[in-house]
């Protein structure tokens, strides 16, 4: 007989996934472990006894979030498409996210804010973050430079730069449209088919 081995998540990870919805629903400030251990069907101390604080399980989430980030666009890059087609892909991953976390609030501000003031401060959170970066940077420079040899994009750009490039677009998509009031996913795909002549060959 077959046995079922789908991974029930256990307490900790439950509480993670949780404090994750809702951080980005309230952002870090409005967030209160109670709301979190309500949500969980926890009191405050079960909290207590995995996280040492709100700010605890906040470096907790983000470094989920970091790990699936990594995991997705790795998958990703293994993908054995074109290059123009890969970056449509990564296009409507990188608009999958947009939608999942962006929060029509003040309170997203915040959000990133306190991430933002958390890579000053931690070091194990800013060598995490550098090193999902590392990571996609340098399978992406690998596909750019397997188009380039294959004289799908143009052979005289730098691939490195290139790889960043891309990552600031993407990056930069996020932030413009949100403090400018522009539509996201439209923002993105401009911001893509603009790259894409320049670089096609």
């Amino acid at each position: 007989m077959c046995q079922n081995r789908t991974k029930i998540p256990n307490t900790k990870e439950t509480i993670i996934n949780n404090a994750k919805q809702i951080f980005l629903e309230k952002g870090y400030n409005n967030t209160l472990l109670l709301d979190i251990a309500k949500k969980c069907g926890l009191t405050r101390g079960g909290i207590y006894h995995y996280f040492k604080n709100k700010e605890d399980l906040f470096l907790e989430v983000m470094n989920k979030i970091l790990d699936e980030n990594e995991t997705l666009f790795l998958l990703l890059l293994d993908k054995d498409v074109s290059f123009k087609e890969l970056l449509y892909d990564l296009c409507l991953l990188c608009i999958e996210f947009g939608k999942n976390c962006t929060v029509e609030t003040k309170d997203s501000k915040i959000f990133f804010k306190h991430f933002s003031e958390l890579l000053e401060t931690k070091k194990e959170l800013s060598d995490r973050t550098k090193k999902m970066y590392e990571n996609i940077l340098k399978k992406l420079n690998m596909k750019i430079k397997e188009a380039q040899l294959s004289g799908e994009i143009k052979n005289h750009l730098d691939s490195k730069e290139l790889a960043v490039q891309i990552s600031i677009i993407f990056e930069g998509a996020t932030y413009s449209s949100y403090y400018l009031n522009l539509d996201y996913e439209k923002t993105v795909i401009t911001s893509f088919n603009l790259f894409w002549e320049f670089i096609k060959a």
